[in-house]
């Protein structure tokens, strides 16, 4: 007889295992120049905004910022400056490594960011109504230098603990898939986190040094 044809048995799929997560671009960077740039950009926005609020009054922490930056007897001292400066920059390089180390600290860096230049803005208006022109130019001279400084060296730090953060949001519905990439970013993060408060320390040196020149000439 002629053999009958076998009918191929059905078999339910396997279910296979929940797609990774995609995350957008900026998250998944290894190289962070969006970061660098988009953090940089909320700086200059929370700056021009800081400003505009005290067009016509300026607030009393304002006030009192102003007072201190144009104080001579700030710079007087290299040591004193120095250390007032490496301790700001100690202390924000700190928040940078801290909102890295957690799976939101995208949108911390970006808070922290906008903060930071809303009141460097607010402190730069309130030198303007107390000292008019001649005072914020003044200001500038003694503070632009370690601003700058800072400022670079924070988007440089910002940006591995941006990658870092984007690690830890992607491990939290992926799991297994970035196995690594956590400890490896937080190992690159730790090291740009040193090289930050070395070279910060030499650039606040010589931004001390500078504004003290400035202040005895200027103040």
């Amino acid at each position: 007889m002629r053999a009958a044809k076998t009918m191929p048995i059905w078999q339910p799929k396997k279910q296979t295992d929940r797609q990774p997560v995609r995350l957008p671009k900026i998250l998944a960077s290894e190289r962070g120049l969006e970061w660098s740039v988009g953090l940089g950009g909320l700086f200059l926005i929370g700056y021009i905004g800081g400003i505009l609020l005290c067009r016509e009054q300026a607030p009393d922490f304002g006030s009192v910022l102003a007072q201190y930056y144009m104080d001579k007897q700030n710079y007087l001292s290299l040591a004193a400056g120095f250390g007032a400066e490496f301790s700001a920059l100690f202390l924000q390089a700190g928040i940078i490594l801290l909102c890295g180390s957690n799976a939101l600290g995208g949108g911390l860096l970006a808070v922290f960011f906008a903060a930071k230049g809303t009141l460097l803005g607010i402190c730069a208006a309130s030198v303007f109504l107390n000292w008019e022109a001649r005072g914020l130019i003044v200001y500038w001279l003694l503070t632009s230098l370690p601003n700058t400084a800072a400022l670079i060296l924070l988007l440089w730090l910002a940006r591995d603990a941006a990658n870092l953060s984007g690690s830890l949001f992607y491990a939290m519905f992926n799991g297994a898939g970035t196995r690594g990439a956590p400890e490896r970013r937080l190992r690159a993060l730790l090291l740009r986190y040193l090289l930050t408060l070395a070279i910060g320390a030499v650039c606040m040196a010589l931004s001390a040094a500078a504004s003290g020149l400035f202040a005895s000439v200027l103040l």
